[in-house]
This record gives C-alpha cells, sequence and structure tokens, in this order.
C-alpha cells in the first residue's frame, strides 16, 4: 500500500483542509503507530 501511494494511488483525490481535520494521520505514521505493534506483538 505504501508503494502505491508513493506512486500515485492518490493522484486522482484532492485533499482538502477538512480531510486534514477529519483524517489527519496518514497511512504511514498509522502503519508506523498501530500496525507495527500490533503485528509485533502477534
Amino acid at each position: 500500500m505504501i508503494d502505491a501511494k508513493d506512486h500515485g494511488l492518490d493522484d486522482g483525490f484532492t485533499r482538502t483542509p477538512r480531510h486534514a481535520v477529519e483524517t489527519p494521520t496518514t497511512l504511514r505514521q498509522w502503519c508506523e503507530e498501530v500496525l507495527r505493534p500490533a503485528v509485533a506483538a502477534a
């Protein structure tokens, strides 16, 4: 998913200031803070 996002997955979608308020966490940040610890604990 990170690779797809790095290669333009979101090019067709424009983020607005509203999106930044509603979803302030980036995919990379979520992976590092939530996914990585969950996988490590499994």
